[in-house]
């Protein structure tokens, strides 16, 4: 989860435990725009949560690619972008994905 993510929950649980008693004062306290909270409360999800059904890996997938990168650049061997692809290709092909990866 995102700072900013993280913000919007915590000022959300001080709405609901009465800790802040107006939406701006918990906006202020938490540096998040007042429509993001008013979204939020209005029911709206998270965009990495919206937006799951466009994405080609599963969250356990992107945590173990990330993990990955992670490992090499703790060993001074970060990874070229290349080869950050060809893992993501290797990850999706295990799941029969053959499909090119996108630019991004």
């Amino acid at each position: 989860m995102d700072a900013r993510e993280t913000a919007i929950q915590f000022a959300i649980a001080d709405l609901n435990s009465s800790i802040k008693k107006s939406q701006h004062a918990a906006c202020s306290k938490w540096g998040i725009p007042q429509l993001s909270l008013q979204e939020r409360l209005d029911g709206s999800k998270p965009h990495a949560i919206a937006h799951s059904h466009q994405q080609r890996l599963t969250p356990e997938q992107e945590e173990f690619l990330t993990q990955w990168i992670l490992d090499k650049d703790s060993r001074a061997q970060p990874p070229s972008h290349p080869r950050v692809r060809e893992i993501a290709t290797r990850i999706l092909r295990m799941n029969s994905d053959t499909r090119p990866l996108g630019r991004r």
